[in-house]
């Protein structure tokens, strides 16, 4: 039986399977989907494990040890937050560090965002692997409960080269636009456009840097490939700015889904 609902899973390559596992499990709080494995300790042959945080799941892939990894066109992981500063507190407290290139100081505002803003901090995970916290400023904070807990999916950030070509490479994958804001910086306009699958979000961004003639992503990038799981026929593509996609069924087998009071 295929899969009926849509997932979209983040593939991040990684030089030490069960050390990135590991540090996806302790610090930012996902669970192995195929069961209570202590991903310490995996099978020596283990070469992909999958992890859920709520709606959003992790596909982490073994690459040679020696393979050097950087930031690519899929750039980042976004997370919901109820309270940013809360949990950047708590997840300085097990040595995860800010992103030096985007969040140095801490968290920041960005009004331009939605209805009435969101607050951000981008961290770094296993390897450096860019994961982004971002509170709506527009959900209620009355109900502080379990407010330097992490949700589930808010966004996957897409960096490229030029706007409408990268659209309609998503565009083909079924992601349709949802909104358009830019960004000004010392350095130029930043031109974001949002596109939208379901509950699933692209944030697909261009940048200064990535404008500029020549500009490269990285040949070995650490968020490696989006996978797209539903009843599409099955797929593989490389996007404008070198990205795969892959649209993949997945069949339930005996994976575990962790409810909300079960990850809180």
């Amino acid at each position: 039986m295929l899969r009926k609902t849509l997932q979209l899973v983040a593939q991040l390559q990684t030089n030490d399977l069960s050390a990135a596992a590991w540090t996806l499990t302790d610090r930012f709080g996902f669970k192995a989907e195929a069961g209570y494995c202590d991903v310490r300790r995996l099978p020596e042959a283990t070469d992909t494990l999958r992890l859920r945080r709520l709606d959003q799941v992790i596909e982490i892939n073994q690459t040679d040890t020696f393979t050097p990894l950087g930031h690519g066109a899929f750039d980042h992981l976004a997370l919901k937050a109820r309270n940013v500063d809360a949990i950047g507190m708590a997840l300085r407290a097990k040595w995860v560090r800010l992103d030096p290139d985007v969040t140095p100081d801490g968290p920041i505002d960005l009004p331009m965002f939605w209805s009435k803003g969101v607050r951000i901090a981008f961290v770094l995970g296993p390897e450096d692997a860019r994961i982004e916290y971002c509170q709506h400023l527009s959900d209620s904070t009355k109900d502080v409960t379990h407010m330097i807990n992490p949700g589930g999916h808010d966004h996957f950030g897409v960096r490229c080269r030029d706007l409408d070509e990268t659209t309609a490479f998503y565009a083909s994958f079924g992601f349709a636009p949802e909104a358009d804001l830019s960004v000004g910086t010392s350095e130029g306009e930043i031109m974001v456009r949002f596109v939208k699958r379901g509950n699933y979000l692209l944030e697909i961004a261009s940048t200064p840097a990535t404008r500029v003639p020549g500009a490269a992503f990285a040949e070995h990038p650490l968020w490696s490939r989006i996978i797209v799981e539903c009843d599409d026929e099955p797929r593989i593509e490389t996007g404008p700015n070198g990205e795969v996609v892959e649209v993949r069924h997945v069949s339930p087998d005996t994976a575990f889904h962790f409810t909300p009071e079960g990850l809180q």
